[in-house]
């Protein structure tokens, strides 16, 4: 993450946080609105690595907090390869590690 803005970077770990945070949430509600929020952040950082929308739609704190969104609809599961390495890498995410 050294290529980001300090703010930036430091909202990237609040997002992985509260995704990783999410996948005990009882209500999607509190899910949504918190992605929204951080989907913020993860904007900014696209911007700033000059990256397009399907780095956005993929990146693993989307990915996490989609899983669970569609884990409280009844329709996502925990098992896919995508969700679990997206998860490893929201947890590199929020120690300040770079994921690629």
């Amino acid at each position: 993450m050294e290529l980001l803005t300090k703010e930036t970077s430091t909202g990237l770990k609040r997002a992985a946080i509260d995704a990783l945070m999410s996948q005990d949430a009882p209500n999607a509600s509190g899910v949504l609105f918190s992605f929204a929020h951080h989907m913020q952040t993860i904007c900014d950082a696209s911007n700033e690595l000059n990256k397009g929308t399907e780095w956005k739609n993929t990146h693993p704190i989307t990915i996490v907090f989609l899983d669970t969104l569609a884990t409280l609809a009844g329709i996502g599961t925990r098992q896919t390869s995508l969700v679990m390495n997206a998860m490893t890498k929201v947890e590199a995410i929020q120690r300040g590690e770079a994921f690629e």
